[in-house]
């Protein structure tokens, strides 16, 4: 990850930062106060610019998983010639 050149902030700025964000302020709001943009503000509070995974549901294959089952269909063919012999199959039993 590339540092960026975000403009020298002073110490005041850097400290109000911390005591706003401490009180439960946004960034946006943060920003707006010290009249400075958003990145600077997240990167002196975070620490990083990028974008963090959310807290939530997972998926549901994990990366690992993924890659199995593309190798599987790259050996076996695309699942999609498999299903003319499912409905043949479903029409027999009838």
């Amino acid at each position: 990850l590339r540092e960026k050149n975000y403009p020298k902030l002073s110490d005041y700025v850097i400290r109000r930062t911390l005591d706003l964000h401490r009180l439960g302020r946004s960034l946006g709001t943060i920003s707006k106060q010290l009249q400075i943009p958003r990145s600077p503000v997240q990167y002196k509070l975070f620490r990083c610019v990028t974008t963090l995974p959310r807290s939530g549901r997972r998926p549901k294959l994990s990366p690992s998983h993924e890659r199995k089952l593309v190798k599987i269909e790259e050996d076996v063919g695309p699942m999609a010639s498999l299903t003319p012999n499912i409905e043949t199959t479903s029409s027999s039993l009838y």
